[in-house]
């Protein structure tokens, strides 16, 4: 008897066709029309301020901390949460939301690295810092010595002494080192 050489059918293999491996991945088809949304129109995207203190770690692991927003938060939705002192920036996923509960991920954490003290711009001359009166909102004011003049954030104190700082010295009139000595 004569002995039958194995062929690709034989085999398994069809012919003219590569081999197909058992742990072949399926091939990625494109997109089609309707499987994209336009991302603007569909989520949205929240601002927290943190609590004093709070780390996103902690906030992570709270069961009910965004329960309270259940009928504004989606699926989908983002939330950035910053540290009342700036210290870091946390975005939060929304995975699941309905009347009274929210279901909500940290996706990650950046920490802000602290200014050197030897590299901060002192105030420029005549203006100060103050804390605002008792009749006033709550916060922090820059105000010119000369005259009395107040920078304001968008018509409201600034919420900390640093916010303070900062936005004087971003202020538009101090930006060059030849900045005008008065406002106007």
């Amino acid at each position: 008897m004569q002995a039958v050489p194995e062929t690709k059918a034989k085999s398994g293999q069809a012919a003219g066709k590569p081999e197909a491996k058992a742990d072949a991945k399926p091939e990625l088809q494109p997109l089609r029309r309707g499987d994209a949304a336009l991302f603007e129109f569909t989520n949205n995207v929240w601002r927290i301020v943190a609590p004093v203190g709070v780390s996103a770690e902690q906030i992570d692991l709270h069961p009910t901390f965004f329960n309270l927003l259940g009928d504004e938060l989606r699926m989908g939705d983002e939330v950035k949460v910053i540290a009342r002192d700036r210290s870091w920036l946390a975005k939060f996923e929304i995975l699941a939301s309905g009347p009274g509960f929210v279901q909500a991920k940290l996706a990650y954490v950046m920490r802000v690295p602290l200014q050197s003290v030897s590299t901060e711009k002192k105030l420029p001359d005549g203006w100060s810092i103050v804390a605002t009166d008792p009749t006033e909102p709550p916060g922090f004011v820059c105000v010119h010595a000369a005259d009395g003049k107040k920078i304001l954030d968008s018509g409201m104190p600034f919420l900390t002494h640093e916010d303070a700082r900062r936005g004087l010295l971003d202020h538009a009139i101090f930006r060059e080192e030849t900045h005008t000595r008065y406002l106007p």
